[in-house]
């Protein structure tokens, strides 16, 4: 079985692969200091409450956007299951040409989703992606990665409001009830939520516009569904886009 592990800023996404198949899945918060005995006691506790068995982990592989995460995710996988993750980046084997300028720049959760979206629903397709960033990714009618958008995710995007404005507080970010705030929270509530749900369709609008088609659209990340039900445009939504993507990268990058 595969152990797929994709590591974000704000949350870390894991799952066990078997035959194409995610088994499970759990969603952490990403760890901020942890050694490798730390983050490998974590995943054997997890495989043994799914009662799952750790001699039948054969083989891991991981996106990660945090350097330090990514060292101890070496140390764990080595030592609690004697296995040497393959971590990715531009480098791999994709099965589609990127276009990037550099291809080693491309975020490798990027990478996977753009792999898994390319083979599971097609081209020309754009992948958006809400976490700590909101990211855009593209995939041409011929199936190659032309780039994509990086933006302020919906909680960074309130973070920089809380702090920056001495008279504005910290609420719960949520739909409000109304568009027109009759409150400061509702106010701040309706700005932060409308104001990335607007610049997500107002991006596709630009991109489908560059790229002179309609394209598949799907959304992932742990704020997708704010999206697929506000957005004018009908996306397919995927919460295991990534790790199905990683399992790809795999088989196409095992030796």
């Amino acid at each position: 079985m595969l152990l797929a592990i994709d590591v974000g800023n704000s949350h870390t996404v894991m799952g066990v692969i078997k035959n194409s198949e995610i088994i499970t899945s759990w969603r952490i918060y990403t760890p901020k200091v942890k050694t490798g005995d730390e983050i490998g006691l974590m995943l054997v506790k997890l495989m043994e409450i799914e009662e799952i068995n750790l001699k039948e982990i054969d083989a891991a592989i991981a996106c990660c956007v945090v350097p330090w995460v990514e060292e101890q995710l070496v140390k764990a996988c080595k030592r609690y299951f004697g296995v040497n993750i393959l971590l990715v980046n531009g480098e791999l084997e994709t099965g589609m040409r990127i276009l990037y300028k550099r291809p080693i720049d491309v975020g490798a959760d990027r990478i996977a989703n753009a792999v898994a979206a390319k083979n599971i629903y097609g081209v020309p397709c754009v992948i958006v992606d809400m976490g700590t960033a909101t990211t855009f990714d593209v995939i041409s009618s011929k199936g190659e990665y032309l780039g994509g958008v990086i933006a302020p995710g919906m909680e960074i995007s309130a973070r920089a409001l809380f702090k920056s404005a001495a008279k504005l507080f910290d609420v719960e970010i949520k739909k409000p009830e109304s568009v027109i705030g009759d409150s400061t929270i509702g106010s701040i509530q309706s700005g932060i939520f409308w104001g990335v749900v607007g610049q997500v369709d107002y991006i596709i609008k630009k991109i489908e516009g560059q790229l002179k088609e309609k394209s598949i659209l799907i959304a992932t990340g742990g704020l997708s569904k704010i999206i697929v039900e506000n957005s004018s445009f009908k996306f397919i939504h995927d919460l295991d886009l990534t790790l199905k993507g990683l399992a790809m990268l795999y088989e196409k990058n095992r030796k």
